[in-house]
């Protein structure tokens, strides 16, 4: 690609267990680069993943010197409401790169290239995965002091970055079920000046141009994901990331110790399935599936739970 595009991400302490599967499909994405500012020793350079060792604590000083704020959070998710500002954070590390932005690592990228092209990026300032408000877990930023300082047109800005409680500033508050209905974020409170707001105004000024597009997948219903050769689809449709927001969060997904990965899989809501495992292609086909077995699952518990077993009082002879 002519406009060459960095991913930025710090990261500090364990990661998780699903992080595998992130680092695997970023070789698929050879056209960006994910820089990442971390303690963490087990994360290995590649051609297009490069590695910046950093303390938590060396963090927020220089948050706190690029910003010239006095940041002092103790929570490490506080990290996600400067994600906006991660452009100016680490302005020095991005000099030669068109665009920077944010991804998370509890999802897998799909084929970027067919999402994010040269056409595209040459006519907007601002990309967001989801289209009613800025996708936290991926977004794009050109890489100009207007955009790098943004966040500075929040009128809330300084009270959220040198406070300890997460205000969703990343995104657009706590307003997304509101925006995800249809209604405008101009009609709805949410309580601070969110970045969504920011560009928002922006846009309709005149001052940046955006694209705001459907394309992360979060919630696969009934569905099962094929992930093959790179790319991400479910029921026909090519997705550019499939976020595991939801799907981590349930006691029965699954996430194998594979190695190597294979470079064809599913993915659905009892976990992560080789093709040859109890016949892919009828779970590509019938994603109801994994529904009754999950279903089947939860009867069993609940039948175990109303038996309200209690020890017996017998002696054993």
């Amino acid at each position: 690609m002519k406009n060459k595009v960095a991913f930025i991400i710090p990261y500090f302490g364990k990661l998780p267990n699903f992080a595998c599967f992130f680092f695997e499909s970023t070789k698929h994405n050879f056209d960006f680069d994910f820089i990442f500012f971390t303690d963490i020793d087990t994360i290995l350079e590649t051609k297009n993943v490069f590695v910046n060792k950093m303390q938590f604590s060396e963090f927020k000083q220089l948050a706190s010197k690029k910003m010239e704020l006095d940041i002092h959070f103790t929570s490490a998710y506080k990290l996600c409401e400067f994600k906006p500002v991660y452009g100016k954070i680490f302005e020095d590390y991005i000099p030669e790169y068109s665009f920077w932005g944010v991804c998370d690592i509890d999802l897998i990228l799909g084929r970027l290239t067919h999402f994010i092209t040269d056409e595209l990026l040459d006519k907007i300032d601002v990309y967001s995965g989801v289209s009613y408000y800025l996708s936290g877990s991926f977004f794009l930023f050109r890489n100009t002091p207007q955009l790098n300082l943004l966040y500075e047109k929040s009128i809330d800005y300084k009270q959220i970055f040198e406070n300890e409680e997460y205000r969703f500033f990343d995104e657009c508050g706590p307003v997304w079920h509101e925006l995800a209905q249809g209604n405008s974020i101009e009609e709805v409170h949410a309580g601070i000046d969110s970045i969504t707001h920011v560009i928002r105004r922006q846009e309709k000024e005149g001052k940046l141009k955006t694209y705001f597009a459907d394309s992360i997948l979060e919630r696969t219903g009934d569905n099962s994901v094929l992930i093959k050769k790179g790319a991400i689809i479910m029921a026909e449709k090519e997705y550019l990331t499939l976020h595991f927001i939801y799907l981590k969060t349930t006691y029965h997904f699954f996430v194998p110790n594979w190695n190597p990965i294979p470079i064809n899989y599913f993915v659905d809501t009892l976990g992560f399935h080789p093709m040859s495992s109890l016949s892919g292609l009828r779970y590509l086909t019938d994603g109801s599936v994994a529904n009754k077995v999950r279903n089947k699952f939860n009867n069993i518990i609940k039948r175990v739970v109303k038996l309200n077993f209690k020890p017996s009082s017998h002696k054993i002879r």
